[in-house]
């Protein structure tokens, strides 16, 4: 069978000699390492989620198609440019320092952790953008590597969450007015009614009357209790 070789050729005493030595080893160590590169590019380059990478001076070095996505630049317009371009102006200065903070030998204390920011698109539109930041060092040079992610539609769907909760706590207070006025407005004549009736049972009366007027406060005195009960379920 076919071998991978490598030769060289000698002269001794005016003799050639070639020398072979098989490869094949070496030949499989070389495509598996080109296949691991190949896998290290193409996870970061395939990923739904922006992933930019800059130098210690806040250059854009790597630029994944998910950046693209997420702030509009392709990687030809991306790369070379500062990081400046993703952020809106008001941070500018913020970032700056932060840059040479790190660069001065500071410890970074925003390694991976998960962070909301403001992004800046092509277009020149803002955005709430998540992001996890990781910093490190190559023969000395300093890299900064962010993980971005638009997370605009979440942001809207919290909105209308607490839009949705303000409401139903506005539907509560308008409902405990409600209650508290329909409390005063029938409960009020109710008694009333029953006072002016213990008024009229307290004076001279014939058998009939007397009988008629005592139905009436039972049936009043049972009617204010289910309007007491109904009341105080609904504040329930």
């Amino acid at each position: 069978c076919a071998l991978p070789i490598s030769s060289y050729r000698e002269d001794l005493g005016g003799r050639l000699f070639v020398f072979l030595r098989d490869i094949t080893q070496r030949r499989q160590i070389e495509k598996a390492l080109q296949e691991s590169e190949a896998l290290c590019r193409a996870i970061p380059e395939t990923a739904k989620d922006a992933i930019v990478t800059t130098d210690s001076s806040g250059t854009i070095v790597k630029w994944n198609l998910g950046a693209q996505a997420v702030f509009g630049y392709s990687p030809a317009e991306a790369i070379g440019q500062s990081m400046a371009i993703l952020i809106p102006q008001r941070f500018h200065e913020a970032h700056l320092a932060g840059i040479n903070r790190i660069r001065a030998g500071a410890e970074p204390q925003d390694q991976g952790k998960l962070m909301e920011r403001v992004g800046l698109h092509k277009n020149g539109t803002e955005f709430p953008l998540e992001m996890s930041p990781a910093y490190f060092q190559i023969f000395g040079n300093h890299f900064f590597t962010a993980v971005m992610r638009d997370i605009s539609s979440r942001k809207q769907a919290e909105l209308a969450l607490i839009a949705a909760r303000d409401e139903a706590q506005a539907s509560i207070r308008r409902k405990a007015v409600f209650l508290a006025n329909m409390s005063h407005e029938i409960r009020t004549p109710m008694n009333g009614i029953m006072g002016l009736t213990e008024l009229v049972l307290a004076t001279e009366l014939q058998a009939e009357q007397r009988e008629n007027l005592e139905l009436a406060y039972s049936s009043a005195n049972g009617l204010l209790t289910v309007i007491n009960d109904v009341l105080d379920f609904s504040k329930i």
